[in-house]
């Protein structure tokens, strides 16, 4: 073999490891920025995911206290008219009774901006329960008035809107803690591999929408 033919063979087998090695380090290249690319995608997604359950937590929680806050309210307001026959006293919840109506209104739009269509849901049957609420306390208050003492006075509604209100909080504490745990579950799943939401699904979700004691449960409502 002349020695020309000898320094092809050697050149080109020279070009060719550098060819290969050159294509080899491109491919680990491209895999460890398809990598990087893949893990930002997750961090985003575990982020968003992070950002909207905290959201709706805050906006779930607001406004099952809320409801119980309205309920607890008129129940007091009730006590204070049928039990102490003091409609004196039981009008001077009226203000604090219309606050928790344009309270819950507004916390319910909250809700409407993060919350899942179950818990939208539920917030609304909570607002409508507890729209006119210190209406009918006044409407109370003077039948009250009228009756002088009647025993038939209880039956004017106060005891009825207080089961309907504690009932569709009730309600709505069930509902934000299933989104919650859906949340959660989603979040997990959008970012397989992350660890990153080791949290507790059976405790968390009751933490952000806990019923308070001495509330009627939903069994009583009915």
């Amino acid at each position: 073999m002349a020695a020309w033919e000898t320094s092809l063979i050697t050149a080109s087998a020279t070009l060719l490891g550098v060819g290969i090695t050159a294509g080899f380090a491109e491919y680990r290249e491209q895999r460890r920025s398809r990598e990087e690319r893949q893990r930002e995608r997750d961090r985003v997604t575990e982020e968003r995911w992070k950002w909207l359950r905290q959201e709706r937590r805050q906006a779930y929680a607001a406004l099952v206290h809320l409801g119980f806050q309205i309920a607890a309210t008129l129940l007091e307001a009730a006590s204070r008219l049928h039990d102490r026959k003091d409609p004196d006293g039981a009008l001077e919840l009226w203000s604090r009774l219309d606050e928790l109506e344009d309270a819950i209104r507004a916390q319910v739009a909250d809700v409407q901006l993060v919350g899942s269509e179950a818990v939208l849901t539920a917030a609304h049957t909570l607002r409508r329960s507890a729209r006119r609420t210190a209406s009918l306390l006044s409407q109370s208050v003077d039948a009250a008035r009228e009756s002088q003492g009647d025993n038939d006075s209880g039956n004017d509604g106060l005891s009825q809107r207080v089961r309907l209100l504690y009932g569709a909080t009730n309600n709505l504490v069930d509902a934000a803690t299933a989104d919650l745990r859906v949340s959660l579950d989603a979040g997990d799943e959008a970012t397989p591999g992350t660890g990153a939401h080791g949290v507790d699904a059976s405790g968390d979700e009751k933490a952000a929408a806990e019923e308070p004691p001495n509330s009627p449960s939903p069994a009583a409502d009915r």
